[in-house]
């Protein structure tokens, strides 16, 4: 009868432990962000929809599903050093969250997308994968994106993507792992294939690099845990930008764009982050032009003007910020040129571009923004006091002397950006006539843009319609009436016209930022400390 108690107390104590080893080893998820104005919300069983805000300290249980709408992005730590960014038009059952010795998290892919970010100083430690219908991705330190396309059967069509590391994908018994190597792709986990093949097949994949690179970007930006420290959050990002770019090279400018946007979000050209800033503007675009110059050269040039517009984009005129513009213009171009010395020359003409234009840009748009009913005069004016600020001037002579001092480093000697003045850079950028890679252009410009060293004058020519074409030769007109066909093409109110040296006049739309969804401009959420 003793012997019988004392068993069942023990045994009793036995599946007390248990049940307690169990509760302890399990974890919430931590939403570390949400970005976007769509619905998102989990489920826990039968239970209710919860709808997930955004607020920073939100968790989501093990064994919810959680699903996001059109216009919604979750980041989700699984636990410190691996976040999940689950992008719109997903559903994910949390299948498993430890936080044992072992870390471990498998999220249930049953339809959308996720773009995985995982610390690699954690690798040791961490069990982290995806599961699909056709195999389960694992990775140890590594960027990946899993998407899961249902068809009209319900069957679920697999593609695995990796941007960083190496992803190792379980297809089942009686099969070996499957290696998809960084730069590459599997579908249904068939033989990887390079990512750039597989946009050659299926066009759609692109819009998902990009938004894979937008993903990382926002790690980065807000600090997650899966970004770590700031030399691996910068390698990471440069690998995977790097992929990007050699997937998806004629859109080299959007995806640097995007992750110079992304990453820099809290402040490129503050004086706070200016240090980190231009450690990240420099991997980013070395990645961007390194790739380009071994497959697509003449992208070269796109990437770095598109760097320096999207780095100098909300950049002040005054005090510290007009310092940390030249910091960021100095990181590009240093960064460029250390990929690829030889293209110097285009470097400095891209980047100078890239300053003066977005400058006039922001000053012509912030003056329309003031008032509506500025003269062709006023903008004129607004737009030449920009392109001659003490911002464009610093930026300007910052940038000719970090090409020709790198230049120098690389090759052992200057070539055409120190026997040219600043001013005649610019000149010979502008006049080649191309318009603002990456300036979002939103007022009434009509322009033909001369140039002398080292002023830039702007001259506003003004119709009854508001508008004129100037056919002189390297002219460039920016426009934002109504809509217009020239050449066959389309104009809409933020397309620009460039009239070539042989009098030809073709329209060049700036290059899209591809973001999906689209993003809230808030501030960078700070993951909290998590063991």
């Amino acid at each position: 009868m003793n012997s019988s108690r004392a068993f069942s107390t023990v045994a009793a104590l036995l599946i007390s432990f248990s049940a307690a080893a169990t509760t302890l080893s399990a974890a919430d998820a931590l939403v570390v962000k949400k970005i976007g104005s769509g619905d998102a919300h989990y489920v826990v069983g039968n239970g209710a929809a919860v709808t997930i805000v955004g607020s920073g300290n939100e968790v989501v249980p093990e064994h919810a599903t959680l699903t996001t709408g059109p216009g919604a992005e979750v980041y989700l730590e699984t636990f410190a050093g691996a976040v999940a960014t689950i992008r719109q038009n997903s559903v994910v059952a949390l299948d498993e969250i430890s936080t044992g010795a072992k870390r471990r998290a498998r999220l249930n892919l049953k339809s959308g997308e996720v773009v995985s970010t995982i610390d690699p100083s954690k690798k040791a430690t961490t069990d982290y994968a995806i599961v699909t219908p056709t195999g389960v991705a694992a990775a140890r330190g590594t960027v990946y994106a899993v998407r899961v396309i249902r068809d009209a059967a319900g069957q679920g069509n697999t593609t695995v993507g990796t941007l960083s590391g190496i992803v190792e994908i379980d297809r089942g018994p009686g099969l070996p792992p499957l290696e998809v190597p960084f730069g590459q792709a599997a579908v249904n986990s068939a033989a990887a294939q390079a990512l750039a093949a597989l946009v050659q097949s299926d066009p759609t994949v692109a819009a998902d690099i990009v938004g894979a690179v937008q993903a990382v970007a926002t790690n980065v930006a807000s600090a997650t845990s899966a970004t770590g420290n700031a030399q691996t959050s910068t390698v990471e990002l440069s690998a995977v930008t790097s992929a990007a770019v050699a997937a998806l090279p004629n859109q080299s400018a959007t995806i640097v764009s995007t992750a110079i946007q992304g990453a820099t979000a809290s402040g490129a050209t503050t004086a706070q982050n200016q240090n980190t800033s231009s450690s990240v503007l420099a991997a980013i675009t070395g990645a961007a032009v390194r790739a380009a110059a071994v497959i697509s050269p003449q992208e070269i040039g796109n990437i770095v003007e598109a760097a320096t517009a999207a780095a100098t984009q909300t950049g002040a005129t005054t005090g510290a910020n007009s310092n940390a513009v030249s910091a960021a213009v100095a990181a590009i171009a240093s960064g460029a040129v250390d990929a690829a010395p030889n293209s110097a020359s285009a470097i400095a003409q891209a980047g100078a571009k890239g300053i003066v234009e977005t400058q006039v840009s922001n000053a012509v748009a912030a003056a329309k923004a003031a008032n509506p009913n500025a003269t062709p005069e006023q903008l004129a004016t607004e737009a030449n006091n920009a392109a001659n600020s003490g911002t464009s001037t610093a930026a300007l002579s910052t940038l000719a002397t970090a090409v020709t001092g790198r230049e120098i480093a690389a090759t052992g000697q200057a070539g055409s950006p120190s026997a040219n003045s600043v001013g005649a850079i610019v000149a010979s950028a502008v006049n080649a006539g191309s318009s603002a890679g990456a300036g979002v252009v939103t007022t009434i410009i009509s322009a033909s843009t001369t140039i002398t060293a080292p002023t830039v004058n702007v001259t506003i020519t003004s119709t009854p319609n508001g508008s004129v074409i100037d056919s002189s030769a390297g002219s460039t007109d920016i426009h934002s009436d109504a809509t217009q066909s020239v050449n066959g093409r389309t104009l809409t109110p933020i397309t620009t016209r460039t009239t070539t040296p042989t009098g030809e006049t073709k329209a060049v739309t700036p290059v899209p930022v591809v973001i999906l969804p689209p993003l809230d401009q808030d501030q960078p959420v700070i993951s909290p400390a998590r063991p």
